[in-house]
């Protein structure tokens, strides 16, 4: 939100150019099951998973894409995919 009143108060881009810049990963906050994923990690992760019955539907189809396809999509990024599948 910063980000877009900053530059709706320069008056210095339009909405595309906006659009492009914000939808990236600069401002995207990479929560457990996104690092999870990434290569970096020097070990294979361990992800605890408790009270599934508590959530809604879209985490649950969310959570299911993780653990059977061991990705994420993010529809303004794509897909990010594990290195490699670790069981």
């Amino acid at each position: 939100m910063v980000e877009i009143r900053l530059s709706e108060a320069a008056g210095d881009r339009d909405r595309e150019t906006l659009a492009a810049d914000i939808f990236t990963e600069r401002f995207l906050i990479e929560r457990p099951l996104l690092k999870a994923l990434k290569p970096e990690m020097e070990v294979p992760p361990v992800l605890l998973i408790d009270e599934l019955n508590r959530t809604d539907e879209p985490f649950e189809a969310f959570l299911l894409e993780v653990l059977s396809d061991y990705q994420i999509t993010v529809p303004e990024l794509g897909t990010i995919k594990a290195p490699e599948a670790r069981a």
